[in-house]
């Protein structure tokens, strides 16, 4: 009952309405908006970052991946062994849609206790490396969860640039956790791939400069800036010319950053060439899900839970503390106080998350009627179509091209949805006002 107590004061506006449909979650997953309108949640994290390859006219691409503890399912092997094993497939296309390259590989994590098996701050990292000749390309990646077939997919477009051996030129830059040295003394780096941080968590820019000229040092500048352009961090140092290949490791201001995405700029001066990169990268904040990429986005994302006055207050706070502001009011209403998971937290972003990829029309999708009462009561059981209006109907004086009437069987209710412009603009036209729904 204490628990249940928790839901119904953290919900607000969801009552005990969204409270029920939060506790069968699982059970709605089925009856989850048909068609297009599905999407994928990725249970893996994935990076990518181009280097010189070892041929002429070859670039390497290097994927990397990790997976939260959490999202494995290991099976017991004894008291004190428990294993899991899942399957990797990466898929190389050309833009005429040829497969170029791939590779399926299984890795298998074991563990010797079972709350490790819970954790949402270790992981497993893979890494896999393909040879492609510069070009633009489309990269499918795909892991399965060998012991409950879970899958979970991701597609991305790179471009390999050309690393000639003739002129001044900079790798990617990685962003990672440490930088390691191999027997022969050469640099391995260990990429963040979007793990939660800390502030106690290094943080580190790798990449390489490649040139074949003269140069004893070079005069490198390091640019961070936010969404907004803004420098938040810049230094300038000199590195020495150590070879065809110099690796350089910058040291950013990691307890400074605030969660959210950044654009990193490095450029590489020498007496007669320069040479720039840049990469956009998403710093994670442990306690923050995964999904939210911009804090201040989410904290306004809050208003069907917190109220406006509760997102003005947090918004209020010094930037430098919104986050423990933002964390501050999801530990206060947490399920289960004492696990790692926030299962109310988790759950609101991934439906504002939906709403925003299957709602989106003049407005984002969170901020549409429709993702309103998706992101406050989750999946109808049952959705009435009809996407052609063959007779223009008339619903109040307003001529309707298309509507959509949205049921919810375990709370007696529904919301029917009207597009007056054809353009998929889909507005609430029945009830007047969710909280019609909530007395």
């Amino acid at each position: 009952m204490k628990t249940q107590a928790r839901f119904v004061r953290a919900l607000g506006l969801w009552g005990i309405f969204g409270l029920l449909l939060l506790l069968n979650s699982a059970l709605l997953a089925q009856a989850e908006l048909s068609g297009p309108r599905e999407d994928n949640a990725t249970f893996f994290n994935l990076d990518l970052a181009s280097f010189r390859g070892d041929k002429a006219n070859e670039t390497r691409l290097d994927l990397y991946l990790k997976i939260m503890y959490d999202e494995l399912q290991f099976v017991k092997m004894s008291a004190d062994s428990f294993r899991a094993v899942y399957e990797t497939s990466a898929v190389i296309l050309d833009q005429d849609d040829f497969q170029v390259n791939g590779k399926i590989w299984r890795d298998t994590v074991w563990v010797k206790d079972f709350a490790t098996t819970n954790s949402r701050q270790l992981f497993h990292a893979t890494k896999v490396g393909f040879n492609l000749a510069p070009g633009k390309y489309r990269v499918n990646i795909g892991v399965m969860d060998m012991d409950t077939r879970r899958t979970s997919f991701r597609k991305t477009t790179v471009v390999l640039r050309d690393f000639g051996e003739n002129k001044l030129s900079l790798s990617d830059v990685l962003i990672a956790d440490a930088v390691g040295k191999d027997s022969s003394g050469n640099f391995i780096p260990y990429p963040q791939v979007a793990a939660p941080r800390r502030e106690t968590s290094q943080l580190l820019a790798y990449f390489e400069i490649y040139d074949h000229g003269k140069d004893k040092d070079y005069k490198t500048s390091y640019v961070l800036k936010n969404p907004k352009g803004e420098k938040v961090f810049q230094k300038e140092v000199v590195v020495r010319h150590t070879g065809q290949i110099t690796p350089v490791i910058a040291e950013l201001p990691n307890a400074s950053l605030v969660h959210g995405v950044y654009v990193i700029q490095v450029t590489v001066k020498g007496r007669e060439q320069v040479a720039t990169t840049q990469r956009e990268i998403t710093l994670h904040w442990v306690g923050i899900p995964s999904n939210v990429a911009d804090l201040d986005q989410a904290i306004a994302q809050m208003r069907y839970i917190a109220r406006k006055d509760g997102v003005k207050k947090i918004m209020s706070v010094p930037r430098e503390k919104r986050r423990e502001a933002f964390l501050k009011f999801w530990r206060d209403n947490d399920p289960t106080p004492g696990t790692e998971a926030n299962e109310l937290m988790e759950e609101y972003y991934r439906r504002v998350n939906y709403a925003n990829a299957n709602f989106r029309g003049f407005r984002e999708g969170w901020k549409t009627d429709m993702g309103m009462v998706y992101i406050i009561f989750g999946a109808p059981n049952e959705i009435d179509r009809n996407p052609f209006n063959r007779y223009a109907s008339f619903y109040e004086g307003r001529t309707v091209k298309a509507s959509e009437a949205w049921t919810y069987y375990e709370l007696n209710r529904q919301f029917f949805f009207a597009d007056e412009t054809g353009y998929g603009d889909f507005r609430m036209v029945y009830p007047y006002s969710v909280e019609e729904y909530l007395r």
